[in-house]
């Protein structure tokens, strides 16, 4: 089964997660950006999906961390904040996606699907 990270500040969208990839993937949930790497070390995760905007560190910076130490990784940006030039700096560093939150749970899923596939 693939492994599928978030990293999101909002705790609330722990659930909306859940709710979407439920016994399709393992899904593992970090609210502190600094976790991260440490949960790359562990173990091998096919997809990430991080918030634009959080505190300390933004899910840009973040991406840069993912693809440095693990380039195969495919990273989603998800924000509720978009705009044109985030959505360029994200796919400029790396990112395989850009959402906007609130997104519709199926619409996840397929690109989830479509990247994990690749």
């Amino acid at each position: 089964m693939k492994t599928i990270l978030v990293c999101d500040d909002d705790k609330s969208m722990e659930k909306v997660y859940k709710l979407i990839f439920d016994k399709q993937y393992t899904v593992r949930y970090s609210f502190e950006p600094e976790e991260v790497e440490k949960m790359l070390s562990r173990e091998k995760i096919g997809l990430a999906i991080l918030d634009l905007k959080m505190p300390r560190i933004d899910g840009i910076a973040l991406l840069k961390q993912i693809k440095k130490k693990s380039p195969r990784t495919k990273v989603i940006i998800a924000t509720g904040y978009k705009t044109v030039a985030t959505a360029e700096r994200s796919f400029k560093e790396g990112a395989d996606e850009y959402i906007t939150k609130p997104f519709e749970p199926e619409m996840l899923l397929a690109i989830v699907r479509k990247l994990l596939k690749r």
